[in-house]
């Protein structure tokens, strides 16, 4: 296995290819989400519990089902200023949404990102997006690779965070400039180390979990069972 990610993760692959990091206590994420989902279905009524789980395999084996747009939201406890959020969305590809809100109405730094070095269920690419608390939700720096069919692109906006590998920026192959190690090595600088389980408070700290119980009909779902694909031979 990759020393960036731990066996859990790719046990559970694709579903950890993406997250939020959102840069504040679980206990004030929790607030936020609250209030987000309230915002964004106001005729629904959610429900929500701390919950506490022995490890991420239990966290992953809790949601049963996947959704084209996410109905299950989980902020997962750490040892760090970071709390991750993680939804049920069966694209994988995160909320990009969600974290643009946490940081224009609730003031709070976050990430959005995704990688993964195989396809499925979106292509091959790697990217992040950094917002900062009371910018209006605007994107402060964003880097982009991706491969589009056998077309490799590169794009990035904004200034360089500190300790962002820049210098592999000018890398003649694209798809190198940025993969998963890239990432959680930089990830690692800012202190947060998304795939790895002892980044995580678990089972010492419960988990913030909240849900739609009866979100409409037109929103897909598909079995967890079948969007998971598990390691890549």
């Amino acid at each position: 296995m990759a020393a960036h990610k731990d066996p859990v993760f790719e046990t559970w692959w694709p579903l950890p290819r993406s997250m939020e990091l959102v840069r504040a206590p679980i206990e004030r994420v929790a607030e936020f989400l609250s209030s987000e989902l309230k915002r964004i279905v106001p005729s629904e009524t959610c429900d929500s519990e701390w919950r506490s789980f022995e490890n991420l395999d239990a966290v992953f084996r809790s949601v049963e089902v996947m959704t084209n747009f996410p109905t299950v939201f989980l902020a997962l406890p750490t040892k760090s200023e970071w709390t991750p959020v993680w939804s049920n969305s069966f694209l994988c590809d995160g909320y990009d949404s969600l974290s643009h809100n946490l940081s224009r109405l609730h003031g709070v730094d976050t990430i959005h990102w995704s990688s993964s070095d195989t396809d499925g269920p979106m292509q091959t690419g790697t990217s992040f997006a950094f917002r900062r608390g009371g910018e209006e939700g605007r994107r402060a720096r964003l880097v982009h690779v991706s491969r589009n069919d056998d077309v490799w692109t590169f794009d990035q906006s904004g200034d360089a965070l500190p300790g962002e590998p820049v210098a592999g920026y000018s890398n003649r192959i694209k798809r190198k400039r940025l993969n998963e190690r890239i990432l959680m090595e930089f990830f690692a600088t800012l202190g947060a180390a998304p795939w790895l389980e002892s980044f995580y408070d678990l089972p010492g700290s419960k988990c913030f979990r909240l849900w739609r119980p009866s979100f409409p009909s037109t929103i897909s779902t598909r079995a967890t069972s079948h969007v998971v694909t598990g390691p890549k031979q």
